[in-house]
């Protein structure tokens, strides 16, 4: 049923929806946090259809919930801060610094000190 209901999500997203809410895979009415897990954890569905169906006025909502997935799967501040050890100068003394933290970055993190060299 979720094969069938990705493949139709894939030709037309409106009705890959309804088919699984017939099927009782999704509520009716639709519940846009479990949709928007849904369009996030399916590797099969296609993302150009996902981009379209979120960014229909109509559902705006789902878009938000959809959105907010992804924030939440990175660190934010001031988890990020600490991290990358940043600081807030003026904008324009900006500059791509090394990165204190673990983790690669080929681009370095926003600091004022050290530039990428």
């Amino acid at each position: 049923l979720l094969i069938t209901g990705t493949e139709q999500f894939n030709q037309k997203p409106k009705k890959g929806i309804q088919f699984l809410q017939e099927k009782g895979l999704l509520t009716i009415p639709m519940d846009n946090t479990e949709v928007a897990q849904w369009l996030r954890e399916n590797p099969r569905l296609d993302k150009k259809m996902i981009g379209e169906f979120v960014s229909d006025r109509k559902n705006i909502d789902l878009l938000e919930s959809f959105v907010s997935l992804f924030f939440l799967s990175f660190p934010i501040a001031p988890s990020v801060f600490r991290v990358c050890d940043w600081t807030k100068p003026s904008a324009s003394t900006w500059k791509p610094s090394v990165c204190l933290g673990k983790h690669q970055s080929s681009r370095g993190c926003w600091r004022h000190s050290q530039s990428v060299g």
